[in-house]
């Protein structure tokens, strides 16, 4: 009866809205009604929590992956995205700003074609 009851609670993912003080009244219930010794009470308790917490983390694990299908199908950014574009965005403006700027490129342009005509243009 125990392992018919562990495997109903086990399958989907209704293990994963259970509360740990719900978790903690089943556990406690289906130890009694099947007349478990203490430490075996406890056995059961820790393997509800453990399977309890694993399917939470596999709903949620589902939860993001079908909502950012959602939000990729209709062509919507999450804030993750936003925020990893605004990150590129301030890297490429100080990159932008630590090149040399037009007017210093018309000058050693010009400062360039001095020396090619065989001047330097210093007085």
């Amino acid at each position: 009866m125990l392992e018919l009851v562990k495997n109903s609670l086990f399958l989907g993912f209704g293990l994963a809205t259970l509360t740990k003080e719900k978790l903690e009244d089943l556990g406690r219930e289906v130890a009694r009604q099947a007349k478990l010794s203490e430490s075996k009470a406890r056995e059961l308790q820790l393997e509800l929590t453990n399977k309890a917490e694993q399917s939470r983390q596999a709903l949620g694990a589902e939860i993001d992956r079908r909502v950012d299908q959602a939000f990729a199908k209709v062509g919507v950014a999450r804030s993750k995205d936003a925020t990893d574009l605004a990150a590129r965005l301030a890297a490429l403006e100080r990159a932008v700003a630590e090149l040399p700027k037009a007017t210093d490129l018309t000058l050693l342009a010009a400062r360039v074609e001095r020396l090619e005509q065989g001047g330097d243009g210093h007085a």
